[in-house]
């Protein structure tokens, strides 16, 4: 009877809601899109600060991990499906029961609340016990449910609530309907008479024949003269119903709490498992990644922008996937190429990755080795702010200060286009300084600009590219970043060619 919560293994990280508020690199990383898009659907269990909440602590996103992994088992993802549904019914009927005017139907649906919660109790135990389970978290919650099921409170509860419910399945009365008047009497046992009709023209059935029968909408809320006659009934059956008030008022507190708990934690795994299965359904592969602490090399295989991903997804269609490995000193990856190539993306991608891994759930990639970083830093590029009475300039620079101050070697830093708003020259003195800073700190770093020489400036530094088809005239873009040396000619000469003005093409058009 120890498990606490399937999202930390420890009591006090339960209540820490200092580390719980909205990050700064959510937007950039179009991660708060993301997140808006797991949710959707499961507002009642908010779930939002769980995935604020962030960094973890690796034993914590270990796991989780292993929670990840279990869930994928279709038998326990059905299971705990079947209990979300199961609870979700259930306080859907409570809320009527608070709702309702009247005391005895009241009374009824709460009765029905209890039940329900009982049953959900009873088949995910039934479920998870008849599993080999191998996750610590899963395992200690099965241990737990197993012994809540079997304790004193749960089976009082349960029995009571199944005796009230098969008591209330006997009642029988008789109404007599006199125009407006209604009287409720005992009942009189009289002939069933529609068991005769149907048996007696059951011979006259010929095939699938049309129902016309109508049907009604069902309301859990009573009007008037159905709780007038639910009152008459009760002055049928006073020690019954006065059985039903002692059971309201005994079992308010019917619910545990880390079973309630557990319902909404969960969801945390399940709405990530579903919003991952329509993605990797059209062909994208996820895999849960290794953590490491930077003295080891970072990589991904075959990755991808999880936003993106998502979005073509809608279409049936899949991003490009694309490689990424950091070995022995290096730390600073300086992403050119072509504008709309993928290199934004690209860089996205990476801070996604570490975002993702440090919450312990599966990361966009086929295998991925990846830091257990403290913060993602992130600089694109923003409009200028007339508020802040300074320039574009002198803002990237004071946000570029934060970073530099407060990154670590265990930071992960992604910058877009930065000093754009200055001359070339301005911007490769500021972008030398800044590469020395980097390389000093140590954080890993992806770098997406225009000036393609940077790496030479630093031997922890090296160059990815973006590409174009190269037997294609028209330059398109092959969304592929490859690690290379970038001369910038390559891309000018497809360029060149789209619009005719190569050399030889600009000879042959002014030629008489």
């Amino acid at each position: 009877m120890s498990f606490l919560s399937i999202l930390f293994p420890h009591t006090q990280e339960l209540y820490d809601e200092s580390r719980s508020g909205t990050l700064p690199f959510m937007a950039d990383l179009n991660l708060d899109s993301v997140i808006d898009e797991i949710i959707l659907g499961r507002e009642e269990y908010n779930l939002r600060p769980i995935f604020n909440r962030w960094p973890l602590e690796k034993e914590v996103i270990l796991y989780r991990q292993q929670i990840m992994s279990e869930i994928e088992n279709e038998t326990i993802n059905t299971g705990l499906l079947g209990f979300s549904n199961e609870m979700k019914a259930m306080r859907t009927m409570l809320k009527n029961a608070v709702t309702c005017r009247y005391e005895y139907h009241r009374e009824r649906l709460f009765l029905d609340s209890v039940y329900a919660y009982c049953q959900a109790v009873l088949n995910l135990e039934e479920k998870l016990s008849s599993i080999q389970l191998s996750s610590d978290g899963l395992k200690n919650f099965s241990s737990f449910i197993s012994a809540y099921v079997s304790s004193e409170p749960f089976q009082s509860q349960l029995k009571v609530a199944e005796e009230l419910i098969q008591e209330m399945r006997k009642v029988r009365y008789d109404l007599e309907i006199d125009g407006l008047l209604v009287k409720v009497l005992p009942y009189r046992p009289q002939t069933d008479y529609d068991t005769e009709i149907r048996s007696f023209y059951s011979k006259f059935i010929e095939g699938q024949n049309k129902d016309y029968r109508e049907s009604f909408p069902v309301s859990m809320q009573m009007n008037d003269v159905e709780a007038l006659i639910l009152k008459g009934i009760a002055t049928l059956y006073p020690e019954l119903f006065n059985k039903l008030s002692v059971f309201h008022k005994q079992y308010q507190n019917f619910r545990d709490d880390r079973i309630s708990g557990f319902d909404r934690e969960i969801q945390f795994y399940l709405a990530y498992g579903d919003y991952c299965r329509k993605i990797s359904n059209c062909g994208s592969p996820f895999c849960i990644p290794e953590i490491v602490n930077g003295q080891e090399d970072i990589s991904v295989s075959e990755t991808f922008d999880i936003a993106l991903a998502a979005q073509l997804a809608k279409e049936d269609k899949k991003p490009v996937l694309n490689d990424l490995a950091f070995s022995g000193n290096e730390r600073i990856i300086i992403v050119s190429g072509p504008n709309q190539g993928g290199k934004t993306t690209f860089a996205r991608s990476f801070g996604q990755l570490h975002y993702l891994a440090a919450l312990g759930v599966a990361v966009p990639g086929s295998s991925a080795c990846l830091l257990l970083c403290d913060m993602v830093y992130t600089h694109f590029e923003k409009a200028e702010d007339i508020q802040l009475q300074q320039s574009k300039l002198e803002s990237d620079l004071n946000r570029m200060h934060t970073i530099v101050t407060n990154a670590t070697q265990k930071s992960v830093v992604i910058l877009n286009e930065i000093f754009s708003s200055t001359t070339l020259l301005d911007s490769k003195f500021l972008s030398e300084k800044l590469i020395e800073h980097l390389q000093n700190i140590g954080s890993y770093c992806i770098w997406v600009t225009f000036i393609d020489e940077l790496s030479a400036l630093s031997c922890s530094a090296f160059n990815m590219s973006a590409g174009i088809d190269s037997e294609n005239s028209s330059a398109k873009r092959t969304y592929k970043i490859t690690r290379q040396c970038p001369d910038g000619k390559a891309y000018a000469l497809s360029l060149a060619e789209k619009y005719q003005l190569t050399f030889n093409q600009l000879i042959n058009r002014i030629a008489p």
